[in-house]
Parts: C-alpha cells; sequence; structure tokens
C-alpha cells in the first residue's frame, strides 16, 4: 500500500468534513474509482448527489460547497464508494481481502493524523493554543458561577448571626490562619503517587517549546503528589496560583504572553525582569492561565502520565492564606518545590492586595533563570518573538 496524496482540508475542520473532502478530491482528480471509506456521511452524500436532478434537493446538505462541485462533476457516476469498517484491529479479521481493506483504512487513519501535525504546523499551534485557551475559560467560567452558589449560601448564613457572634467568628478565623499557614508551609503528603519514566511524542513542536516543556514535567517530577487515597488532614486543596508561583520560581522567570507591539501587530513577549513585565501590563491571572495552558499541553504530549489526574474545584488553601475568595485548584494537595515560600510570598500579596482581581505581580525574587532568553526565543519560533 503506497499513499497517493494528503492535504489539509479546506474550510471547516472536522472529521465529517474532512472525509467528504477526500471523497471530492478523488472525484475531480480522477476519471473514474473505486474508493473504501468508513465514513457513512461521505457514501450517503455521493449518494444523494447522484440521484438529485437539480442542485437545490441537496441545499440542505451540510458543507454545500463540497456537495456542489460533486453534483458538478460529470464522472460522479463512474466512481464507486464500498464501505469499510472503522477502527477494526486488522489481527481480529480472518478475511484476507477484508483484512486487506481494514489495513487500508489503518493507513489512511495514521497518514491523515501525521498530515494533521506537519501541514502548516504554525496553525496546528495555533488552534491547539485556543482550544486549550477556550477548555480553561470554559472551566473557569463553571468554577465561577459555583462559586456565586456557595458565595450567596455563605451569605445567608452569615446574616442570620448577630454581630457579637461575627466578631468571634473573625477573632477565631484570624487564629485559624495563622495555625493553618504553617500547616501548609510544611505540608507532607501521607500516601505519595510514582510518577513514571516519562518521554513526549513531538515537545519539540509544543507551543511553548521543549525547554518549558519538559521543564513542567522536571518541576512536577519535584512535586509529592497523593495517591488519590482519602486523608482527613487535607481539606485545603491547592490552588493554580500556588503552583503557577512555585513553577515561576523553579524556571526563575516569568512566562512569556502575547502583546501587543504596535499597530495591530501582536508578539509573545519574554519577559527578563518584573519591571519589564509591569511595563507591558502582566498581571497575575494571566500568568496562572498561561500555566495551566502550558500544563495541559505537556500532559497531552507526554506518552505517559506526569500528574495522577486529582479532582479539580474550588479550593480553600488561598483562602486560609488570606485570599477573600477560595479560587479554582486541586482538591488534594500535594508537597511542591519553594512550598514555604510560595505560602509566605502569597500571604503577605493578599494583605497588600485584598481584592479579587490579583491583577499586581507578586514580589518574586528570582534566582538564574533554568533557561537563556535567547534558548527560549529559538524554540518559540514558530511565533512573531518580539526583539
Amino acid at each position: 500500500m503506497v499513499p497517493l496524496a494528503a492535504a489539509r482540508t479546506t474550510g471547516a475542520q472536522c472529521i465529517q468534513r474532512s472525509e467528504l473532502y477526500a471523497v471530492t478530491r478523488v472525484v475531480e482528480l480522477f476519471p473514474a474509482s473505486c474508493t473504501h471509506t468508513d465514513s457513512t456521511w461521505a457514501m450517503h452524500t455521493v449518494s444523494l448527489c447522484k440521484s438529485a436532478r437539480t442542485l437545490s434537493q441537496l441545499q440542505h446538505l451540510a458543507d454545500f460547497d463540497l456537495v456542489e462541485r460533486l453534483f458538478n462533476c460529470p464522472s460522479l457516476d463512474d466512481h464507486i464508494l464500498h464501505k469499510v469498517k472503522a477502527h477494526v484491529d486488522p489481527h481480529t479479521v480472518s478475511h484476507l481481502l477484508t483484512a486487506y481493506h481494514t489495513l487500508g483504512n489503518q493507513l489512511v487513519n495514521d497518514k491523515a493524523i501525521q498530515a494533521c501535525w506537519n501541514f502548516l504546523p504554525e496553525l496546528v499551534h495555533e488552534y491547539h493554543a485556543l482550544h486549550l485557551q477556550y477548555e480553561l475559560e470554559k472551566e473557569q467560567l463553571t468554577f465561577y458561577y459555583r462559586f456565586l452558589l456557595e458565595l450567596f449560601q455563605r451569605r445567608k448564613h452569615l446574616e442570620s448571626r448577630s454581630s457579637d457572634e461575627g466578631d468571634a467568628q473573625q477573632v477565631q478565623t484570624t487564629q485559624m490562619r495563622v495555625d493553618f499557614f504553617i500547616l501548609l508551609s510544611e505540608w507532607t503528603v501521607c500516601k505519595a503517587w510514582t510518577m513514571p519514566p516519562c518521554h513526549f511524542q513531538i515537545s519539540s513542536e509544543g507551543t511553548w517549546g521543549r525547554s518549558l516543556t519538559t521543564a513542567v514535567v522536571q518541576w512536577l517530577a519535584e512535586c509529592t503528589w497523593p495517591d488519590g487515597t482519602p486523608d482527613s488532614r487535607d481539606t485545603f486543596g491547592v490552588t493554580w496560583l500556588e503552583l503557577t508561583t512555585s513553577f515561576l520560581l523553579y524556571i526563575g522567570r516569568w512566562l512569556p504572553l502575547k502583546r501587543s507591539v504596535g499597530g495591530n501587530s501582536e508578539a509573545i513577549l519574554i519577559f527578563d525582569s518584573a519591571s519589564q513585565a509591569t511595563m507591558y501590563g502582566v498581571e497575575v491571572s494571566e500568568q496562572v492561565r498561561g500555566f495551566c495552558q502550558l500544563f495541559g499541553q505537556a500532559n497531552d504530549l507526554a506518552q505517559s502520565e506526569i500528574w495522577p489526574k486529582l479532582p479539580r474545584g474550588l479550593v480553600r488553601s488561598a483562602y486560609l492564606l488570606g485570599a477573600p475568595t477560595q479560587p479554582a485548584g486541586v482538591k488534594m494537595r500535594p508537597s511542591f518545590p519553594f512550598q514555604s515560600r510560595v505560602c509566605s510570598i502569597l500571604r503577605d500579596y493578599f494583605r497588600q492586595n485584598p481584592g479579587v482581581a490579583y491583577k499586581v505581580l507578586p514580589e518574586l525574587s528570582f534566582g538564574s533563570p533554568l533557561h537563556s532568553t535567547a534558548q527560549l526565543k529559538v524554540e518559540m519560533a514558530g511565533w512573531h518573538l518580539e526583539e
């Protein structure tokens, strides 16, 4: 079996359109053909095109631009489509011809995946980054509405108490936060999860580059995650803000971010100092979103699990450090690099910034960066980088 051609689907990027697009190109390029496909939709559409007398009879179909091209092809009746079962292991097929067709379908699927990553890689990177951003925003919006519901319930509960009880509760909360600060700073995990050896499939083509993607895994290897066994001590979890702060201290720099650089142009900026990041209006929330995207991409590219995939949701740890809310995070707390230092930084940060917007950057004293700016620029060359 030899692949004849491969191309990126025009228009909407979805499997249904891609399968119909492939059949359309075969019909346009060859006077006659016998095509085997696992797409019921493509076979149904071609059948309708053959039986239709006018184009208006097909206007209800999806991907009408491809339908019109098929309908107007004079040799359409000379092209025959046969159905092949999808996702069948050829080793389980006893009939030799059926096994041959199954192998062909498997080859087409493998080549489609390869073409998806290698045709217009800049477009692939951009789509992947957008996907990660949309998924993160969807998750954050869900957390936000859940937080509002919890907030209204909590407010109703507090309003039913007398002012004296409220004052007593405030004193008790302050003392508890002092005690919890020590506990969080010195946190240890009872039953730890063991991270398997990790290898990347295509880390060099990751949106963030090999160095930052690999750094996430190295940082995770120095974290001690719980194995999921319930721990009666752990009612705190860990916020993405805490994990982001730990990772920034680990790599010794702020994460690169997209910024306007004049007119309608945008570029990825790699910040060498806090003053430079502040000059471009970098906010804490952006760093957290960037870390979550980088974390998610490293998890997608790794061939083995890089963390135990614990439950997520609203957690208490930041609130116990002085935050006015309970932000999103992981519901079971790990120990992580710079743990005590992160707790001290965020406690001081919440005291100095009592709002919930988290715009001002915390004061992070970085050591020597794990990677040079020049190295990151080389690895992120697929982006438009500001010189």
